[in-house]
């Protein structure tokens, strides 16, 4: 179990298991971004799902490891550690991740959080650390360098205050991808235009099927995860979806 202590009472350490930690790891950015305006938060209910090994398939093929940040019995910072295995197989790397990070605007905070990962990367025969970036592209990633003031449209999109790329490039990393957001303003009635791409796309045997009921779409559940699987397979950080996601999914 990490438990390492730094300068001015502060405390790096691994959580306990407990719901008690799991708690403060959760509500944390709750907390830091009371007052971020744009920021977008996350269902609560979803995040105990996302940190749960029993409900999460994503734990079987990744090692992890989850961090607080503690001064004088205060929660300063979150951290987690992610090495999927699945991932570096198929791409022939040896890279850890970093994600979920947060933290008040604190050098020795963030600088603490990153550096116990990249001492736990190290340890597990890693040779490099990556990140924000989660189990997969689905969860949040990256830290904004520009459009503070934009509203997120996108739930993937970390809508992080501006000291967190500011402390990151401090630390030397350099970019691995640029993730862009863009908005469109939908005109409305719709264009002409619109209407004949709809009809064309009509005339090829295409239809779009309509929902009423939750049983009627469990059926094509994995239909949708297979083109999924297919069709992602370049986006940075993809991992394909397992049968077993699948069959959640389906549930």
């Amino acid at each position: 179990m990490v438990n390492s202590s730094f300068n001015d009472g502060l405390v790096i350490r691994e959580l306990d298991g407990s719901r008690k930690d799991m708690a403060l790891f959760i509500q944390l950015p709750y907390i830091i971004h009371k007052h971020h305006k744009q920021w977008l938060p996350p269902i609560w209910e979803d995040e105990w799902k996302v940190f749960d090994a029993e409900k999460n398939s994503a734990f079987e093929h990744c090692d992890t490891i989850l961090l607080l940040a503690e001064r004088s019995g205060q929660v300063v910072g979150r951290i987690m550690g992610i090495i999927n295995h699945s991932y570096n197989q198929k791409q022939n790397e040896q890279s850890a991740r970093f994600c979920f990070m947060e933290c008040y605007e604190d050098r020795q905070v963030f600088n603490a959080l990153l550096s116990t990962i990249e001492h736990w990367a190290k340890e597990k025969g890693m040779n490099e650390v990556v990140g924000p970036i989660g189990f997969s592209d689905k969860d949040p990633q990256g830290f904004l360098i520009e459009g503070f003031d934009d509203p997120v449209t996108v739930m993937i999109t970390n809508h992080s205050y501006p000291y967190m790329a500011d402390l990151m490039a401090e630390r030397q990393y350099t970019k691995k991808i640029d993730l862009v957001q863009y908005r469109f303003d939908l005109p409305y009635p719709l264009p002409a235009i619109y209407h004949k791409i709809a009809e064309r796309v009509l005339l090829k045997g295409y239809k779009a099927v309509e929902f009423t009921k939750t049983k009627d779409i469990r059926p094509w559940v994995s239909p949708v995860f297979n083109l999924i699987n297919a069709s992602f397979q370049k986006i940075y950080g993809f991992s394909a979806l397992t049968d077993e996601e699948a069959q959640i999914g389906r549930a």
